[in-house]
């Protein structure tokens, strides 16, 4: 119960973190660890920031990028924008690249990697989509994860 109860607090967090982020206010941001994104969500316009969205999944969401086969290319980028697509969700497995015990600091080498890909989706103005994707450890152990998981 304990841990399904946790799930749904995760899950509830994720939306509320969304909503925050684009509903919120004209003008939302985020910073993780120095790397800072901000979103103008246009209010000019009724028009919506997200139509057609494609996920480039397996790559940061792997233990490391290429375990599983892909690595994300710089061109890939300007290929999801001449395909039409608006939006990009990157998936990205933080539990992999950040310590154990508090501060729960970001490998500095992994981040780097995070903010050029973030960079390359939004030099083509692709909406990015970040996301902490297979924290596998919090399923087994939700209550020893729970700060961490909150840090990250």
């Amino acid at each position: 119960m304990i841990r399904r109860s946790f799930s749904l607090f995760i899950i509830s967090l994720n939306l509320v973190l969304l909503l925050v982020c684009f509903v919120g206010s004209v003008f939302a941001g985020c910073e993780i660890q120095g790397l800072s994104f901000h979103i103008s969500l246009g209010e000019e316009s009724s028009e919506p920031l997200m139509r057609r969205g494609i996920n480039i999944g397996n790559a940061l969401e792997a233990p490391n990028e290429g375990e599983w086969g892909v690595y994300i290319k710089d061109e890939y980028f300007r290929i999801i924008k001449d395909a039409g697509f608006d939006t990009v969700r990157i998936p990205i497995r933080w539990s992999s690249h950040a310590e154990a015990s508090s501060t729960y600091r970001i490998d500095e080498i992994f981040l780097q990697r995070v903010r050029w890909v973030v960079k390359k989706s939004l030099e083509q103005n692709l909406v990015t989509i970040i996301n902490i994707h297979h924290y596998e450890e919090i399923m087994q152990n939700p209550n020893e994860h729970k700060d961490r998981f909150l840090e990250i």
